[in-house]
């Protein structure tokens, strides 16, 4: 529901999803130019933490941590002692925007041009969507222990666990709202 609204900044000089290509990384000038973009349409930022939120596939953070706009940020104008995020690891709060790193995040295969990978960075202002547990559906947790396998477990070595629940995400305001697409760089660390 997030990735599917029409605010959106393809990096560099991108015209598409399908202009994407190698080198349109995520960086500084990407994300000022989202912000940008959420601060024309007068989102507010996140009242709950007074920033921006941005949600961001890990491939993209390592990314962020070679940019040499952020690096050289931390490095003369963070603390110099060990809770500046250069060196414990951390993505710091950065012009306005906390970012939330999850590997949940969206990318689309062979997306871009030359069939690059697409990835997709979210940010947020306050009021840009909603969700709701839905009463149907209430969450259940569901265990099965080694003795009701029944003929796929004859030998009762097996026991499953799980869940269910109903959930619902939608768009509140489309202007407090953009994406960014974009690579990522994978080589250099192996990826």
């Amino acid at each position: 529901v997030l990735v599917a609204g029409s605010s959106v900044n393809y990096a560099s000089t991108a015209g598409s999803r399908g202009g994407i290509g190698s080198g349109m990384r995520l960086n500084t000038v990407e994300l000022l130019r989202a912000l940008r973009t959420l601060e024309r349409n007068d989102a507010r930022p996140i009242s709950e933490f007074g920033r921006y939120a941005a949600i961001v596939h890990p491939d993209s953070v390592a990314d962020l941590r070679q940019d040499s706009t952020l690096v050289n940020a931390l490095q003369y104008a963070g603390p110099r002692d060990g809770t500046n995020p250069l060196f414990d690891g951390g993505l710091p709060d950065y012009f306005g925007i906390r970012f939330f790193s999850t590997s949940n995040a969206r990318v689309v295969q062979s997306g871009g041009f030359s069939f690059a990978d697409v990835y997709i960075t979210v940010l947020l202002g306050e009021g840009a969507y909603a969700t709701t547990d839905l009463d149907a559906q209430q969450m259940r947790i569901i265990y099965k222990p080694p003795t009701e396998g029944g003929p796929l477990n004859p030998l009762e070595n097996f026991w499953s666990l799980g869940y269910k629940f109903a959930h619902v995400a939608v768009r509140l305001n489309e202007n407090f709202m953009t994406r960014i697409e974009h690579t990522a760089q994978k080589s250099w660390y192996g990826g």
